[in-house]
């Protein structure tokens, strides 16, 4: 396989892995608008320190 197809796939399984992230975090929070989804999603692949601050937004008391 060349490097260009694993790319390809590596790619399609961060976007699925992204997505099946995402159902969850609506499933656990129905009401979350689309921003706030993409921080909690934001939250666990950055982690806390980041997202302090980038986004003065704290994992640890806002949820994840």
């Amino acid at each position: 396989m060349d490097s260009i197809r694993k790319l390809a796939i590596v790619s399609d399984l961060n976007r699925t892995g992204d997505e099946l992230a995402r159902i969850d975090i609506r499933e656990r929070h129905p009401g979350a608008s689309e921003r706030e989804v993409a921080l909690r999603l934001a939250s666990l692949e950055n982690g806390r320190e980041l997202m302090v601050e980038a986004f003065g937004r704290d994992p640890d008391v806002e949820g994840w």
